[in-house]
């Protein structure tokens, strides 16, 4: 797979200055994951949308992170809007399940997974639901002890198979929040880089 599914879970932080912090290692995380393959994070179609509007903490919006830091020095600011260009680049590709996958668009028509969070009540999970489904893995905002794991173990699958039963089941998600943890998730990833790069 040439893709991660971002995990729309994975947001709010708990205040801004925890949101800047956090959106550049969510930067570096893509990164690395470049560095093995991957060109493209798929996102919600309700986020890919409306990303500006995004609430990344209590009252601060994607558009005004992208205002954070002006005025600064001229290579603090150069760094930052470095980062802003790579967030925006990311953050373009929706829906999650595209219409050349059709097996496993059918199957997530059939799907609901949910998970619980610390604090809240159980949620439902798309974009997790989408990466176990197209084996792929998910990458989150570290905004939570929670993500901070190169898999997910607690995501309950709710299944209606072909004749009507309804199946119920864990299933378990590759996941990356903070650089290395994709190559803990995908350990064959690194080695499939290395071959293409060298033309094995």
């Amino acid at each position: 797979m040439d893709y991660l599914i971002f995990n729309e879970l994975s947001f709010p932080f708990q205040n801004k200055y925890d949101a800047n912090e956090g959106i550049k290692l969510f930067v570096q995380t893509f990164g690395e994951a470049s560095a093995m393959g991957i060109n493209q994070l798929r996102l919600h179609k309700d986020i890919g949308d409306n990303l500006y509007r995004l609430e990344l903490a209590p009252g601060y919006l994607v558009s005004h992170w992208l205002q954070y830091g002006t005025g600064e020095p001229a290579a603090e600011w150069g760094l930052k809007e470095d980062i802003k260009n790579r967030f925006r680049e990311i953050m373009t590709s929706a829906p999650l399940i595209t219409g050349d996958e059709p097996i496993e668009k059918e199957e997530n028509e059939r799907s609901i997974f949910e998970i619980p969070l610390p604090g809240e009540k159980t949620k439902q999970a798309e974009g997790l639901g989408a990466a176990y489904l197209l084996d792929t893995a998910a990458l989150s905002f570290l905004s939570a002890d929670s993500w901070d794991t190169h898999k997910i173990e607690n995501l309950k699958r709710y299944f209606v198979e072909e004749n009507g039963a309804d199946v119920e089941s864990f299933v378990e998600v590759k996941h990356a929040s903070r650089p290395r943890a994709y190559e803990q998730a995908c350990p064959m990833a690194r080695a499939e880089a290395k071959r293409e790069f060298s033309g094995e």
